[in-house]
């Protein structure tokens, strides 16, 4: 696990990107609409890169569960409006 700046980017958990299977990418992830995207892809059989400004996510991984620690979602908490991120 890695630990930057939200600015630059923070990777917290990782999901297998060899694994086969629906991919999807969230932003916004850390809010209203954003938790329950990822909440239903995850229940759908999806592997989800969760984005947000907000890199700790605590409601998203207390709606996730077991999930949240397993390689179905990899949180990171990045600025999508930075081109540098």
């Amino acid at each position: 696990m890695t630990t930057r700046d939200a600015r630059r980017g923070s990777r917290v958990g990782s999901a297998s990107a060899t694994s086969s299977g629906p991919v999807a990418l969230v932003t916004g992830a850390a809010g209203a609409i954003g938790r329950e995207t990822v909440v239903a892809l995850v229940r759908g059989g999806y592997k989800v890169a969760a984005l947000d400004l907000d890199a700790d996510f605590v409601a998203l991984r207390a709606l996730l569960g077991d999930a949240a620690s397993g390689d179905r979602v990899a949180f990171f908490g990045l600025d999508v409006r930075d081109a540098t991120a």
